[in-house]
């Protein structure tokens, strides 16, 4: 399953990329996202580890993200594995007429037996997980552009 979705921040792509990646500050930047905690040294980077806990469907889960690739400013890449598949997250910042613009491609591959054969009902989920990664992209843009011109009314 692939999911992407992409927003315009008006602000310049390397202020946007340190922002976006700030993994400690995600709790007050993305309103889903409830705590971060490191579990590897700063600074952050490919093949840091950290556990995210967030507001899921209503209930509070927490999983355990590595940085797959870390290029500032261009790229930056989670990964998990959690109830049988590979998840991939790929933040791409490119340059736009009115700043940058942010894509998130959330890739999803089972790489078990159970997780294959259910694979199906993962359509039933893509609606709501595409809402979910608009709404962080957002609470991203609104956080970055207030940096940028100050709080919006």
């Amino acid at each position: 399953m692939q999911i992407v979705v992409e927003e315009i921040i008006r602000a310049p792509r390397a202020l946007t990329f340190q922002i976006a990646t700030d993994i400690r500050a995600w709790p007050t930047l993305v309103s889903a996202i409830k705590s971060t905690e490191l579990l590897t040294r700063e600074p952050i980077g490919a093949g840091a580890r950290f556990l995210e806990t967030r507001m899921v469907n209503g209930s509070l889960a927490t999983g355990e993200l590595s940085v797959l690739e870390f290029e500032p400013p261009y790229l930056f890449a989670l990964g998990a594995q959690n109830h049988g598949a590979r998840y991939r997250i790929d933040h791409i910042f490119n340059d736009d007429p009115q700043g940058t613009r942010l894509t998130l491609m959330f890739m999803a591959r089972p790489v078990t037996m159970s997780a294959r054969l259910l694979s199906p009902l993962a359509l039933v989920f893509r609606a709501g997980l595409q809402r979910q990664l608009r709404g962080d992209l957002a609470d991203v843009k609104k956080a970055v552009e207030d940096r940028v011109m100050g709080p919006s009314a």
